[in-house]
């Protein structure tokens, strides 16, 4: 019989950044899957994600489409108060934009939050949307210190934003498996 300090079940994006931080912080790990390969749904984002980056989109020129866009945003009646004050955070930075006559792509994690609760015909949870958008930016950033290295950012199938990361080596809906090695701990 193995034991260890954590077990983890499922092998997914979730499960594999949960067993290599356990692993980072010196528990030994068991991750274990349902299937016979490692993935699990994380393996449909087709070697690609979500999430502002102002570094990166600080290189992209912003069309007037796209700023059209966030004025109708801004001019929506909010459903919530998340809503009201992702509007809020998101006019504050396009005044300041406008002000200093800026010409880069905007996005932060209100207007990502803000995008994906109209697009989405308001049917998602708010506070799980600010929770994804708030929190995706350190997500890449966690996956480049893991190696990870993005090509550019635009926008992806589905997508209406240019946000989405795509990697060097794209592998389509198989996604990107790491092999964490033994030397690691999981």
């Amino acid at each position: 019989m193995r034991t260890a300090d954590v077990i983890v079940i499922g092998t997914g994006g979730a499960g594999m950044t949960a067993a290599y931080v356990a692993a980072k912080n010196g528990a030994s790990v068991i991750a274990i899957d349902k299937m016979s390969y490692t993935g699990g749904n994380t393996l449909a984002a087709g070697s690609s994600m979500n999430a502002s980056d102002p570094a990166r989109q600080g290189q992209l020129t912003m069309e007037a489409s796209e700023m059209s866009v966030i004025k109708n945003m801004l001019a929506l009646e909010p459903r919530c108060e998340l809503m009201a004050q992702w509007q809020a955070d998101v006019r504050k930075d396009i005044e300041a934009y406008e002000a200093n006559g800026d010409h880069y792509l905007y996005d932060s994690p209100a207007l990502h939050a803000l995008q994906t609760y109209v697009e989405g015909d308001y049917v998602g949870n708010p506070e799980l949307i600010d929770l994804y958008a708030k929190s995706a930016p350190d997500a890449v950033t966690f996956l480049e210190n893991l190696g990870t290295i993005w090509n550019h950012v635009y926008a992806g199938m589905g997508a209406t934003w240019r946000r989405t990361h795509d990697v060097e080596q794209n592998l389509g809906p198989a996604g990107r498996c790491v092999r964490l090695s033994a030397a690691e701990g999981v």
